[in-house]
């Protein structure tokens, strides 16, 4: 091993030198309206690379917390909740209660970026749908991650992992011939989901950069 190279290396574990890293979405903030697997990942990316992300959470927590192969854990932090949940601040709130929606709509106008994974017309429901928060954030991005989309035939139907999985193709291809189609071991399409959605939003941010506007993203 040459000296340069563990000069390098001692510069990368050197604790007055660690974050220096420069970080290309430093001064971006997410507010994160995600669950399960799909949407929490695809703003992690994005953590990861710098961004600020607020982390929303309803009174009923994220599903992942509840979602483990082991056991409890301690206030449902499951390994699932915080493999997709790094880097990233927490706020939780019931939306049924008027203060509640007064401080979501103030995070909005302070965010950058909103991402959401619920069917959709739930946030339109609520009156937080794209149409009514760039009334108070004209340059919001606004990211919902589904299934199959607001429009079309199967617009609205809900999915998740497994059912992308089928509908793409991808379990006619795993396991045994004489099996038949089966689901892969992991979130696979949830994960290459959530990684599409990320260049989306990266797509959406340097857009904006140029004209100033925001914009709605159905993925």
């Amino acid at each position: 091993m040459s000296e340069d190279f563990r000069e390098y290396v001692k510069k990368l574990f050197n604790i007055e030198e660690l974050f220096e890293k420069p970080e290309p979405l430093k001064g971006i903030r997410i507010l994160d309206c995600t669950y399960v697997v799909l949407g929490p990942s695809s703003v992690d990316y994005l953590a990861e690379f710098g961004a600020e992300v607020i982390k929303f959470e309803d009174k009923d927590g994220d599903t992942m917390r509840y979602v483990t192969p082991f056991a409890y854990f301690y206030k449902n932090m499951s390994p699932g909740l915080q493999e997709q949940n790094h880097n990233k601040y927490w706020v939780g709130m019931d939306l049924r209660h008027p203060k509640a929606k007064e401080l979501f709509l103030s995070l909005v106008e302070k965010c950058d970026v909103m991402v959401e994974n619920l069917t959709p017309g739930r946030m339109a429901q609520w009156g937080l749908s794209y149409k009514d928060l760039k009334e108070i954030n004209p340059g919001l991005i606004y990211l919902s991650l589904s299934g199959f989309g607001h429009w079309g035939p199967w617009a609205g139907r809900t999915s998740y992992d497994a059912i992308a999985q089928s509908q793409g193709g991808l379990s006619s291809i795993t396991g045994y011939e004489e099996r038949g189609p089966i689901k892969s071991g992991v979130w696979i399409a949830d994960w290459i989901g959530g990684l599409m959605g990320a260049i989306a939003i990266l797509a959406a941010l340097n857009y904006r950069e140029r004209t100033g506007e925001g914009q709605f993203i159905d993925y």
